[in-house]
């Protein structure tokens, strides 16, 4: 009986663990696509050469400061099947 006990309570700490890892992440990823800084309301105008690809656009966005983690942008191209987007 002490052994199941024991198997139940590390069973039960993983579970935890994985579900504190996955809010993180999806904490993360969300905040990742989201606006930089939602109280700016100020246009940016931003070029976008015809044929870039998808990561380049994300490189074009990050480096105007429109994108605050190109990574989660690049999963995010990814788990939308955008990663063959192309301007």
């Amino acid at each position: 009986m002490k052994k199941f006990l024991k198997v139940v309570i590390v069973l039960l700490i993983l579970i935890c663990l994985a579900g504190g890892a996955f809010l993180f992440a999806l904490n993360k990823y969300e905040k990742g696509i989201g606006p930089v800084d939602k109280t700016n309301t100020e246009q940016i105008q931003v070029t976008i050469p015809g044929g870039t690809s998808g990561y380049g656009i994300l490189d074009i966005l990050y480096d105007n400061g429109l994108l605050s983690d190109i990574n989660i942008g690049k999963v995010f191209l990814k788990l939308n099947t955008y990663n063959t987007l192309q301007a």
